[in-house]
């Protein structure tokens, strides 16, 4: 039954590939992410995985950490053939992770093509750029989306600033800028190379529906994975990936709603000046806010009246990037989507992002009231959001034995952007979510303590 299904899954990646464009098309591709850049001017030269720098580090077969972005890209999908394993899911972990902390800078191109997940046509393709760093900074842009003739996202992490830029097809030239906005695991990566996480934590879970074969793609030994209940309504119950062997870098995602296959990868190499700039270009109607979100740590208890909550141990190689109080609800992330910032004395929410090379994780705590409140959560959307999660196919209960939460019941499960826990004790919230595994959440959650000066 299983080799029937990984057999199936190796002529629906051959089916579903798109043939590789010709050189017009990288050539008009090299042109838009070349004119993206605010410096006007630079090189687009676009390399193969054969010249670009190999530094490969060395990682654990069971390493639990999930890449943000230097795992996503590969070569252009031109069909796939599976056979026999020769591989663990472990071990195709470890070669995701040493991707992830091995790569300063990422560029690459992508396809994206939406499916319409009951008749399996494809709905709409787009194309796009994307480019990051393992400091937080990343550039994506995208061409031909419905409306739009271009939109880019990017943020600069040094200055904590975020930037939307909107080419819409009736000429309107719209940019939205937040400066100093909220932390968040997804600041961390660009709206592309969500699935990394995900694929990651479903690898180390010791799942027996995951399965991994041998395969060649794109003419390169590759690793076919199908990884089955994901925990999103966004992402079908099989998603099929495809993993470059020599690299751990991913070639192909695919599942019922979407198809992304990366191509013409640059790392380590230098990037455009400008490239992660926030100014706004000349010809664009701006909107420019300031949301003041950052702070130290000694500021957090003036800002939100408590003291905040520090995990006392972390996976190996993580440290704390970034902290930030806001007057957030959970459903909010960096951007212009967020709430009006408020002022200080109505921020109740508090934020840490620990980084590891080009990997993630935020820690969100957020207070609860009894009715909604600015900046708190009412105890009924949480024990609603509790309920949803439970129905959740890989939601996991787990009763935690140490830390601040000592007792509690937390849910655990994975969405599109990789490993979840929520827990709370009637007065406070936290939400841990990132590059983890099931366990490393559990870990960090163990082992939360108020912070001490």
């Amino acid at each position: 039954m299983n080799e029937d299904r990984d057999a199936e899954l190796g002529r629906l990646l051959e089916a579903s590939a798109e043939p590789e464009p010709d050189e017009a098309y990288w050539r008009q591709m090299e042109a838009n992410l070349s004119r993206d850049s605010d410096a006007g001017q630079r090189r687009a030269n676009w390399s193969v995985l054969g010249n670009r720098r190999r530094v490969w580090a060395t990682a654990a077969a069971v390493a639990a950490m999930a890449v943000v972005a230097a795992a996503l890209f590969g070569l252009p999908g031109t069909g796939g053939r599976t056979g026999p394993t020769t591989a663990t899911a472990a071990e195709v972990a470890a070669a995701m992770q040493a991707a992830a902390t091995t790569y300063h800078t990422v560029q690459a191109e992508f396809v994206h093509t939406d499916r319409d997940p009951m008749s399996g046509t494809a709905s709409g393709t787009y194309t796009g750029t994307m480019a990051l760093t393992d400091r937080g900074d990343y550039r994506v842009t995208t061409f031909g989306e419905p409306g739009m003739v271009e939109n880019t996202w990017l943020y600069d992490a040094r200055r904590h600033a975020f930037l939307q830029l909107l080419k819409q097809t009736e000429g309107t030239r719209l940019a939205y800028r937040e400066d100093d906005t909220v932390p968040s695991a997804y600041s961390s990566v660009g709206r592309e190379n969500l699935y990394v996480w995900f694929v990651r934590a479903a690898l180390l879970d010791g799942d027996p529906g995951v399965k991994v074969r041998d395969a060649v793609f794109a003419g390169r030994p590759a690793w076919s994975v199908s990884i089955p209940a994901p925990a999103s309504s966004d992402l079908d119950s099989l998603a099929k990936v495809v993993v470059d062997r020599e690299t751990g870098l991913l070639l192909r995602y695919e599942d019922s709603f979407q198809t992304v296959t990366y191509s013409r990868l640059r790392v380590d190499e230098a990037l455009p000046p400008g490239l992660f700039s926030t100014r706004i270009p000349e010809g664009y109607i701006g909107h420019t806010r300031r949301a003041d979100y950052f702070c130290s740590l000694r500021a957090v208890p003036a800002r939100v009246g408590r003291e905040p909550l520090l995990p006392a141990s972390v996976p190996e190689g993580y440290s704390l990037d970034d902290v930030a109080t806001s007057p957030q609800t959970a459903g909010s992330w960096d951007g212009w989507m967020g709430p009006d910032p408020g002022t200080h004395d109505a921020h109740e929410a508090v934020h840490l992002r620990y980084r590891r090379g080009t990997d993630a994780f935020a820690v969100d705590q957020f207070s609860l009231g009894s009715t909604p409140e600015h900046g708190k959560i009412s105890k009924r959307e949480v024990a609603g959001y509790f309920a949803h999660v439970d129905k959740l196919p890989t939601y996991r209960a787990v009763r935690l034995r140490g830390g601040k939460f000592e007792g509690k019941r937390a849910a655990t499960f994975f969405n599109h952007a990789g490993a979840n826990l929520i827990v709370h004790d009637g007065d406070l919230m936290v939400l841990i979510s990132g590059a983890l595994t099931r366990q490393e959440l559990v870990d960090v959650a163990e082992s939360l303590a108020l912070w001490q000066p």
